[in-house]
């Protein structure tokens, strides 16, 4: 391609500009977002390879009342890393609460991932 003055080369640089910022909005509009289910699994993806799995004990299970009246399940249970001992609670969400009942009895081992960083946990 051949240019008879400096202009044309401006020109044809903001078009290049024009279209590859459209581009770019084009595909930022219509790309896939990931769902709220493969946030999750990359988050605790993330935790268990970064993080430190642990053993826990769950020592109790119990229920408050949620700002719309229905029922919050929560999990307490401790763990130890490094001879220090932490303890904290977790919602259920509310399927996994009714589906697993066994799963949440009070004083059976619960596995932890742990994050070194923050120190959250999943589970």
């Amino acid at each position: 391609m051949t240019f008879a003055n400096n202009n044309d080369w401006q020109i044809a640089a903001g078009v290049t500009t024009v279209a590859a910022i459209a581009s770019l909005a084009i595909w930022l509009v219509m790309r896939r977002r990931p769902t709220a289910e493969e946030m999750e699994r990359a988050r605790r993806q993330f935790l268990v390879q970064s993080g430190r799995l642990v053993d826990g004990m769950l020592l109790d299970v119990y229920e408050v009342d949620g700002a719309a009246g229905q029922k919050l399940t929560f999990l307490l249970f401790n763990y130890r890393i490094g001879g220090v001992d932490y303890e904290c609670s977790q919602k259920l969400p509310p399927c996994a609460a009714s589906s697993r009942p066994a799963k949440c009895a009070p004083d059976s081992p619960a596995p932890c991932v742990t994050s070194p960083a923050t120190r959250t946990t999943a589970s």
